[in-house]
């Protein structure tokens, strides 16, 4: 009878393994590794050739020199395209790989001239294969070259952890991956005060002085892929004091609505709200002795008041958390109000402050612009816990 048990016992185990374990083309993956297929690439790879997986941090830059040694992966076994890496090996990465940081990886093969576009890749690409689709893009720094570029398998969202979003010398936008602590905003802004390869003066020379493009256009293109509006880049322009031909009344991209619509919606909600919510703040008076009167004397009486008042008691938050422009719906037009309340462009009475500090950290910065497009991704919750996406 313990026999037979110990045998029932063994089997489960060995059938739980089998379903639980992660395969690839019938492979068994490990999740402490990541893969790479070449099938896909078009790339003629020798017998002595070698694969190697060129792997830099967001935060502290390069951990291995281009062509190193500790950067070749390895063939897996009975595969004729799939390669494998482990970045915590102590041959390998060790110590200077943490499964917490972010990365970026570059598939290429040494002295062949092959290489990968930048992919971005965390924790949760552990155990995960990288293949190329047969696309290229324009290689950011270099236009005459091209990469290919390259998606996580088995679900893996590619604006999570996928190619890196970035402007090319020539204008152009590839990839579709945010860095952490970036934006499509911030990355437009460093493409026009950028100095190097990637910058508006080395487009303008590729793409404009050479006819391709008008400046018009050029920036219109690259708002667009970027998902801004000429809002956006105006704010942009505003905020790096860059001239520019680019005219936001001849701009093609989608316009958000003129500033003097939040000031009527602002002051009905402001009046009906606050009595409920904040009666410590509220005339006392009011209330009491003209019940019937206070909604149609605060709108005249007291709409200046509410905006300046509400920065610096923090008042308790009316509608979702995130509304930073005050429609009752959490959206991406809540950071563009966020956006152009920090470059100037509106002032505190188009804002709902205590909504716009998404973080609840008493300031309005760009970190609450942020927070709010990975709680509209689905990236992670208001406490910044990651989810399943």
């Amino acid at each position: 009878v313990l026999l037979a048990v110990m045998i029932v016992v063994s089997a489960m185990a060995i059938m739980s393994v089998t379903f639980n374990a992660a395969t690839y083309n019938g492979v068994e993956l490990e999740d402490n590794k990541i893969y790479f297929d070449t099938n896909g690439t078009g790339w003629t790879i020798g017998d002595s050739d070698l694969v190697s997986f060129y792997i830099y941090s967001l935060e502290r830059g390069e951990l291995v020199s281009w062509g190193g040694k500790k950067l070749r992966g390895e063939k897996v076994e009975g595969t004729d395209s799939l390669w494998v890496y482990e970045p915590g090996n102590s041959k390998k990465l060790g110590d200077n790989f943490d499964p917490e940081d972010k990365y970026f990886v570059i598939f290429y093969v040494s002295g062949a001239g092959f290489e990968t576009y930048a992919l971005l890749f965390d924790k949760t690409c552990l155990g995960h294969v990288a293949k190329c689709d047969g696309s290229t893009c324009e290689n950011p720094v270099d236009s005459s070259k091209e990469s290919q570029l390259a998606f996580w398998q088995g679900g893996i969202d590619p604006k999570v952890c996928g190619p890196r979003l970035a402007i090319t010398s020539t204008g152009n936008v590839v990839g579709s991956c945010v860095e952490a602590g970036k934006t499509a905003y911030s990355v437009f802004t460093t493409f026009l005060t950028d100095t190097g390869a990637q910058s508006l003066t080395n487009a303008r020379q590729y793409t404009v002085d050479t006819g391709v493009k008008t400046e018009q256009k050029m920036i219109d293109d690259i708002g667009a892929d970027l998902e801004l509006t000429a809002d956006d880049v105006q704010a942009a322009f505003t905020e790096t004091s860059v001239e520019t031909t680019w005219s936001f009344d001849n701009s093609t991209l989608p316009k958000a609505a003129a500033p003097t619509e939040a000031p009527t919606e602002a002051p009905t909600a402001a009046p009906t709200e606050a009595p409920t919510e904040a009666p410590t703040e509220a005339p006392t008076a009011a209330p009491t002795e003209a019940p019937t009167e206070a909604p149609t004397e605060a709108p005249t009486e007291a709409p200046t008041q509410a905006p300046t008042e509400a920065p610096t008691q923090a008042p308790p938050i009316e509608g979702p958390r995130g509304d930073a422009d005050g429609n009752n719906l959490l959206e991406i037009t809540d950071v563009t109000c966020i956006e152009r309340y920090l470059v100037k462009l509106i002032n505190e009475s188009d804002i709902n402050l205590s909504n716009a500090d998404a973080d609840l950290d008493g300031v309005v910065d760009i970190i609450d612009a942020t927070l709010i497009q990975r709680v509209l991704a689905d990236i992670c919750n208001w406490d910044k816990v990651p989810t399943n996406n």
